[in-house]
C-alpha cells in the first residue's frame, strides 16, 4: 500500500479541522470547505501573505480532485470526534467538535503554525459565504492559469 506524503486524508483532514476550529461555531458545507482550504494553502492567490503550498500551474483544477480527499479526510476526523456533523434542510454542515481546540493547541510543528496565521487572515479578510467564496475563487482562475502560460510563451 502506498502512501501520499502530502495530500492524504491525515494532512487535508488537519487544515479542515484547523478551518472548522478557527471559525467555530460557525459550520461549513463541503463546497465551503473546498474553497477555505483551497485559500488557505494559496493564500498568495488573493493576498500579499506568501502561500503555505508551492504555486504550481493550474493549482485551481485542484477543486475538482479534492473533493472526494477532503470528504475522506472529514470522515476520518469524524470517527476521531475532532470534527461534528449537522444535519440541516440544505445538508449536511461541518463544525469543530470540543476535542479540535486542545488537539490543535498540541501541535507546535511549523506548518500548522502557519496554516493557522492564514485561516485567521482569511476569517478576519474575507467574507466566508460559499457564493462570495465561488466568486472570488473565480476571479482568479483566469489570472493564475494565464501566470502559468505566459511562462510558457516566454
Amino acid at each position: 500500500m502506498i502512501v501520499n506524503a502530502f495530500n492524504n486524508n491525515i494532512e487535508t483532514g488537519l487544515r479542515i479541522l484547523c478551518i472548522l476550529n478557527q471559525n467555530y461555531p460557525k459550520t461549513f458545507d463541503l463546497q465551503t470547505l473546498l474553497y477555505l482550504d483551497y485559500f488557505a494553502v494559496h493564500s498568495g492567490d488573493i493576498s500579499d501573505i506568501k502561500s503555505l503550498h508551492a504555486p504550481v500551474p493550474y493549482r485551481t483544477g485542484e477543486l475538482l480532485v479534492k473533493r472526494s480527499l477532503i470528504k475522506d479526510a472529514i470522515e476520518l476526523f469524524c470517527i476521531r470526534n475532532l470534527i461534528s456533523v449537522s444535519y440541516t434542510p440544505s445538508g449536511l454542515e461541518y463544525f469543530a467538535s470540543e476535542l479540535s481546540s486542545p488537539f490543535i493547541e498540541s501541535l507546535q510543528e511549523e506548518y500548522t503554525i502557519e496554516l493557522i496565521k492564514r485561516i485567521n487572515w482569511l476569517t478576519d479578510n474575507i467574507n466566508l459565504e460559499k457564493e462570495n467564496l465561488q466568486s472570488l475563487f473565480e476571479s482568479k482562475i483566469e489570472s493564475v492559469n494565464r501566470e502559468f502560460n505566459l511562462g510558457i510563451l516566454e
